[in-house]
């Protein structure tokens, strides 16, 4: 396995269960928003939007990753 890969396979995975958090927490907060206070559901779709962020710029930061490495 190259070093690019035991890289890239790792971050797969991450992002595979980032998709799958940021469901259930949209799920939550759209089924049972009775569930939370006012301040919970804030801060639940505080951590949506920063999955959201994360996720959206994973390609970009993937090609960044590549290049750094390729200089190592």
């Amino acid at each position: 396995m190259s070093k690019i890969q035991t890289i890239i396979i790792p971050r797969n995975w991450l992002f595979g269960r980032l998709c799958y958090m940021r469901a259930n927490l949209i799920n939550l907060i759209k089924v049972n928003p009775h569930n939370f206070t006012i301040l919970e559901k804030e801060k639940l779709e505080e951590a949506s939007k920063i999955i959201d962020g994360v996720i959206s710029n994973k390609k970009e930061n993937s090609e960044v990753l590549k290049k750094l490495h390729r200089k190592v």
